[in-house]
């Protein structure tokens, strides 16, 4: 658990970075099973990761926008590990399982085959409001 906290920081961080100066346009808060991004008046093309979900068996993966404006796109990318035993868990970005797309007020439920996965997140159009990700 206090490495995925470690890689959450990590990678909040990098999104910070990437921003400039003028904040983040995507504060994303994210466990293994749930994930809360809040865009903050995003361009089109705005990018960012959520380290590893996990899916298990029977379980399904529920998506609840809020956004006021704008589109967020999230992919579904396998996440491979690349990291050694006794090291920190590292993954990359493999094959995305599935993509998907949610506007103001949608819900949407999917079903992924059981494993890990890193999500890839993109702002279509100008984006603000926030999307919620959960595995249940």
């Amino acid at each position: 658990m206090k490495k995925i906290r470690i890689a959450m920081i990590f990678l909040s961080l990098i999104a910070l970075l990437l921003s400039g100066c003028g904040g983040a346009k995507m504060d994303i808060t994210s466990s293994s099973s749930k994930a809360k991004i809040k865009i903050n008046d995003a361009e089109d093309g705005t990018y960012a990761e959520i380290s590893v979900m996990s899916v298990s068996k029977g379980k399904t993966v529920h998506v609840e926008s809020s956004l006021s404006k704008g589109k967020l796109k999230v992919e579904f990318a396998e996440a491979i590990k690349i990291s050694a035993a006794g090291e920190s868990e590292e993954y990359v970005a493999g094959n995305i399982a599935q993509t998907i797309e949610v506007g103001p007020g949608e819900n949407l439920e999917l079903t992924l085959d059981p494993g890990k996965y890193l999500l890839q997140l993109t702002t279509v159009g100008q984006s603000d409001g926030t999307v919620q990700i959960s595995i249940e």
